[in-house]
Parts: structure tokens; sequence; C-alpha cells
């Protein structure tokens, strides 16, 4: 399924100075709009101000660099995503885990829930976020869901957040303690002990799945005549937006999976 879809435009949004552990773009003079986020994110997302590192804040510009954290190769979030950093220092016993050469960084899609957010942020992650069902299954194995690709991590993201009257697509950045995660598909990693992996940041980015936003499968049936999917698929091609293929039953991470494409 591969549709031709519209996204909307990125908004600018500058950040505050570059931490010596990561790469971004430096300090403009649109920091109001840092603050907006934030204060989208405390209002909608029960956090508080203190949870928050606005030295850290920055914007991603889309260069990209060959660097490393641990042993890893680091892929930096596409130009338009902003990160909220957060404030780690009296949550753990100590900062070496963020240094260049130690945990690794993976990204966490997620829900722009208040019960969500701030129980990752307080609390850190939990197993099936806490409760007995993991909301999108558990096909790889039991464990923390992450990717070091924030376009695999985004397509989990799928209730956004609103900030002014826009939508924004809500990941978090993570640290994931050096061989205690496995790699059980390509861009997926499971780290199976919810000590072994630590957020550290809030990154968004305009969200691009609007009920109204515009939609169009191609014609051609790229699954096999008779097949469930290729019945599914012959519905699909007929919607126009985004909201219409909802109907039909397709949901948000396949969406922006077809968005990507």
């Amino acid at each position: 399924s591969c549709p031709i879809v519209a996204p909307p435009a990125p908004v600018a949004v500058v950040a505050a100075p570059t931490p010596p552990d990561d790469d971004g773009a430096p300090l403009g003079e649109q920091g109001p709009c840092l603050e907006r986020l934030r204060a989208a994110l405390c209002q909608h997302c029960g956090l508080v101000p203190s949870d928050f590192e606005p030295r850290f804040d920055m914007v991603y510009d889309g260069v990209q660099t060959v660097t490393k954290r641990g042993k890893e190769e680091y892929l930096l979030p596409d130009k338009g995503w902003t990160k909220l950093a957060l404030s780690v220092s009296d949550r753990y016993e100590d900062a070496d885990w963020l240094r260049r050469r130690s945990w690794p960084v993976v990204y966490h899609g997620t829900s722009a829930q208040s019960a969500v957010v701030s129980g990752i942020v307080r609390d850190g992650f939990k197993i099936r976020g806490g409760t007995d069902k993991a909301r999108h299954g558990e096909r790889l194995g039991v464990g923390i869901y992450c990717s070091p690709l924030i376009d695999k991590a985004m397509r989990y993201a799928d209730v956004p957040l609103t900030v002014d009257g826009r939508s924004y697509t809500l990941v978090f950045q993570c640290r994931a303690r050096q061989k205690c995660y496995t790699k059980p598909e390509k861009d997926v990693w499971l780290v199976q002990n919810s000590d072994d992996i630590r957020p550290c940041g809030i990154l968004l980015y305009p969200f691009a799945l609007m009920d109204e936003t515009r939609i169009r499968y191609r014609p051609t049936n790229p699954y096999k005549r008779g097949s469930k999917d290729w019945t599914f698929y012959r519905k699909l091609r007929e919607a126009r937006t985004v909201a219409e293929a909802r109907s039909l039953g397709r949901r948000t991470p396949r969406l922006l999976k077809d968005l990507q494409r």
C-alpha cells in the first residue's frame, strides 16, 4: 500500500544551547515557541516545569553526521523535530549513562496522554505500560520496544499533543543500557528490563495525519487476489482522507507507515 500524502510544512522551532552530549542547531530568537510546547505538555500531560531542563532543548536541522553513542550508531531526528530535554539529574545515581561512550540513543513513540507521558517521566518505562496487555502487542517478545530510528518509533505515537490548534507527534528520546537489549527485527530493539532504558527528552514534530489530510492509495492492488489483504485493500484504495481510511479500519501506525512509503 503506497499512498501519496501531502504532509504539512514543518513548524519553525528553534532551541536552546546544545549540551556537550548531543548534536543540534544553535539557539535562535524563537524561544517562546519552546515555552508554548512545554506549557502544553504541562497542561495536557500532567508535567510540571521542574520536569524539564531547558538548557538542553534543541532543534534538529536535518544535517546527519556520523556519530555514535556507546557502540551503536546515533541516528539524529530529521529536520523539524524539536527536543524538550528532561531533568534527570535527581532521578538517577549519576549522569554517566548520558555520556557519548555510554548508553546508546533510542526512540519510543507513545500517546500524548497524561497518564502515559507523566508516568514515563516520573516512574520510567514499565513492561506493557504497567498493564496486563501491551497496547501494540508483543509479537517479538516481552519488554520495552524502541528503535534507533525515529521514523519507526513515531508510527506508534497515535494520539498527538495539541498546541495552539496544531497537533504534534510525541516521541521519547531515551538511552538503553549497553548489552541489555536484543534486536529481534530491523530497526526494532527490545529491552527486557525496564531499568535498562531511561527517558532523557521529549521530541515533538507536526502531526501529519489529521482527519482532513488528503490521502490517495495507488489503484494497483499489491496483494494476492482473493486474500483477506486483497479484499481490504479494495476498500481502502477508495479512501480520500485519513478519516475515511481510519473508518475502514486502518490504524494510525499503519497509516504512518503508509505515509513514509
